[in-house]
């Protein structure tokens, strides 16, 4: 056999190469149903949640720009 003009080594096959098995199909992943605790912070009422911060407290940065 030559590849480019130039001999090459092989070696004969005897019999057909048998052909890969179909791929096994993926397996499927169980359905996990999370909830959360029941002291999680999302099941508190909403009349415990920590008080808002005063609009006051909360300085807008464009009134203290120097330009």
């Amino acid at each position: 056999m030559y590849y480019r003009g130039e001999a090459i080594a092989f070696t004969e096959l005897k019999d057909k190469p048998q052909k890969a098995s179909a791929p096994l199909p993926p397996r499927a992943r169980p359905v996990v149903v999370r909830t959360a605790k029941k002291d999680h912070p999302w099941r508190q009422p909403y009349q415990t949640m920590r008080t808002p911060i005063p609009k006051e407290q909360i300085e807008n940065p464009m009134t203290r720009a120097e330009f």
